[in-house]
């Protein structure tokens, strides 16, 4: 069953008449930036996954460190915690290079495409998605081909690039945390 939405998509796509290497091409880094986003995604993913788990970590360990009696026990927990997010912190600038990496592949594809098909006007306006909410078509770019990129508003907050800065920067402050908690130990 087509729904409402699934009318207004069908009348978005291309047109048969192009020449084939066109299409070809189309395809080619349609699947490529689909593939970029996917990674994206997929490492995202797994980093917020991971802070989610050691963030559980670090407040059972804190814990753990102001009811133990033993010096010696907090010492290696507080020292083992630095070690930990320090590695976390690592972890979070490697995925934030290789998000970056791929976002600057993305633009790279882009471009590409703008220059090798000129007449395809890259418009990066969004698609008149309240036209969705009654009949009426939404008001779609004059191309052969839907956008490259799809259609979304291009800003710099929505690109996703700096999450892995911000949980490396969480990890910093985890770590001073942990290094303050060696130097001034709580007293019973």
């Amino acid at each position: 069953m087509k729904t409402q939405y699934d009318r207004h998509i069908t009348r978005c796509l291309p047109p048969p008449q192009k020449s084939p290497a066109q299409k070809d091409h189309f395809e080619m880094v349609r699947a490529a930036i689909a593939h970029e986003d996917n990674l994206v995604n997929h490492r995202l993913t797994w980093l917020v996954a991971v802070h989610a788990f050691l963030l559980t970590f670090f407040a059972g360990a804190q814990g753990a460190v102001l009811a133990q009696q033993d010096q010696h026990l907090r010492l290696l927990t507080e020292i083992l915690l630095c070690i930990i997010f320090a590695g976390a912190t690592w972890l979070s600038l490697i995925v934030g290079r290789a998000v970056l990496c791929a976002n600057l592949h993305i633009d790279h594809l882009k471009h590409w495409w703008m220059d090798k098909y000129p007449s395809e006007k890259l418009d990066e306006r969004p698609f008149d998605v309240m036209a969705l909410a009654d009949d009426t078509p939404p008001q779609i770019p004059p191309t052969s081909y839907p956008p490259i990129c799809g259609s979304f508003i291009k800003h710099r907050a929505f690109h996703l690039s700096w999450i892995p800065y911000l949980l490396a920067m969480f990890d910093l402050l985890l770590v001073i945390a942990s290094i303050f908690m060696l130097c001034h130990p709580p007293t019973k």
